[in-house]
């Protein structure tokens, strides 16, 4: 798999995340139940007298706790379908939701739900928010991944660990991918875009050796620079992404060939233990000339 595949890849893992994010901002839910019901009906059942029948169920749609001043501190009912328990401050606003739903459950904290913790049938995810309920951070558990937001709740940095390795991209303000950065299993990668998102320069390190690659506008290849155990070699490429010159320093000497657009080679010059040599070829590849 390509760097550029990879990186593609992560893109859609993460989409996935900003669509779990929706249904997290509902928090909805049920929890502690047996708490609310133990402060609403326990003196109620403690003034029972001795003797009588024990109370074994309560049915209701709803539970309200309230304080001393008559303020609404908790309740717990069914919204939509589903149970949730909500702990309100001291002026009536939420600053805690407890929930379920088909998919799972969620918790959700601050009077906006600026911090939201969720499950669901892959796993866990935690959502923080500044008081705007911009998103500024999200971990998804299920993908293994990080997402950090600017101001504007737009993806800036996303962090994602798949079965092919750790990956992470750094996005510009306009959502294009500028920086990506992977280390797979057949060695560590990374990957400089440009405006366009389209990579300008890739790096790569693998089993045989490093490579740097530089590519132009249309992210066709124009510089290749390589080492690995046969030697060194640098490439340049025309527009078409064909090779053009290609210099290699191996064991046995250095070498320096040159191609026309078609990718043919018809100059090749050679320096080994038998001397220098130079060779000239017809547009087919075949020799036409050489010395000695």
């Amino acid at each position: 798999m390509t760097t550029d595949e990879r990186i593609e890849n992560l893109e859609k893992g993460l989409a996935s995340a900003r669509r779990f994010n929706r249904w997290l901002l509902a928090a909805v839910g049920l929890a502690l139940g047996v708490w609310i019901l133990a402060g609403t009906f326990g003196p109620t059942m403690a003034a029972a007298p001795a003797g009588g029948a024990a109370v074994k169920e309560v049915r209701a749609n709803r539970f309200v706790v309230e304080d001393t001043n008559g303020k609404t501190r908790a309740s717990l009912d069914v919204f939509n379908d589903n149970p949730r328990l909500v702990l309100y401050d001291e002026i009536d606003k939420p600053l805690a939701t407890l929930g379920t739903n088909k998919d799972g459950g969620q918790l959700s904290l601050g009077g906006k739900s600026i911090a939201v913790l969720g499950t669901n049938k892959t796993g866990a995810t935690l959502i923080l928010m500044d008081t705007n309920r911009k998103l500024q951070n999200v971990m998804l558990g299920a993908a293994l991944g990080l997402v950090l937001t600017d101001e504007n709740g737009k993806n800036r940095a996303e962090l994602l660990v798949s079965k092919d390795g750790p990956t992470l991209v750094l996005k510009d303000d306009a959502g294009k991918g500028r920086v990506g950065l992977c280390a797979p299993t057949d060695g560590p990668a990374l990957v400089l875009a440009d405006e366009n998102g389209k990579a300008s320069v890739m790096v790569n390190v693998g089993k045989d050796g490093a490579a740097l690659n530089l590519y132009d506008k249309n992210e066709k290849p124009r510089v290749a620079l390589g080492v690995s155990g046969l030697g060194t070699a640098l490439g340049l490429c025309y527009e078409n992404g064909k090779p053009s010159a290609v210099l290699q320093a191996g064991k046995d000497g250095p070498s320096l060939i040159l191609y026309d657009e078609n990718g043919k080679g018809r100059a090749t010059l050679i320096q080994n233990v038998l001397g220098p040599m130079l060779a000239l070829s017809d547009d087919n590849g075949k020799p036409i000339w050489h010395a000695p």
